[in-house]
């Protein structure tokens, strides 16, 4: 994902939480039918968990701990993540096998 090259399966590292930046949060990290939400990292992520504030929706304002697991990318790159994890459902979806091996002697 963009400037991150540690990212994890398309998710953020804690290490790479920048306080006051937007990031996308989605509440069940692998449900890909599951929205994605704005949210402002505001503290130290620890044990797990990171402190955020909610900025759209009927969350607004809300400020909680939630899963370092549920924050997805950067709000600036959540078009290239959804279009990134659309590619994996396909690639995922294809049948194991379905292609015949390139050998040197062909």
């Amino acid at each position: 994902m963009g400037g991150h090259p540690e990212s994890v399966r398309g998710r953020m590292l804690a290490t790479e939480l920048a306080v006051g930046c937007k990031y996308a949060q989605r509440a069940r990290p692998n449900d890909a039918d599951c929205a994605l939400r704005m949210i402002i990292f505001l503290g130290p992520a620890r044990t797990g968990k990171a402190k955020i504030r909610h900025t759209d929706g009927d969350l607004d304002g809300l400020e909680e701990w939630v899963p370092t697991r549920t924050v997805m990318c950067l709000w600036d790159e959540r078009q290239a993540f959804l279009r990134d994890e659309s590619r994996w459902k396909v690639l995922q979806s294809r049948p194991v096998g379905g292609c015949k091996p390139i050998r040197p002697d062909n």
